[in-house]
């Protein structure tokens, strides 16, 4: 089981629907573009920073998030 770090990026939300999974935004990554490897567990945990437009950051950490797909 692997512990380390299987993706990194930056995006952009530009509107209220793009944060609202009601509205299928939220935010997205596909499966292949997160590196994992066999041994890797089906779940991981999702670290998460938000930077406003007036520079206040939000931080969230979800520890049952999908790595691999189903």
């Amino acid at each position: 089981m692997s512990y380390g770090l299987v993706y990194s990026g930056i995006g952009t939300i530009d509107s209220g629907k793009d944060g609202n999974l009601f509205f299928e935004g939220g935010i997205k990554i596909p499966f292949e573009d997160i590196n994992t490897v066999e041994s890797d567990g089906d779940y991981g945990w999702v670290y998460t920073t938000i930077t406003l437009p007036d520079r206040r950051t939000i931080e969230a950490r979800d520890e049952f998030a999908r790595i691999k797909p189903e």
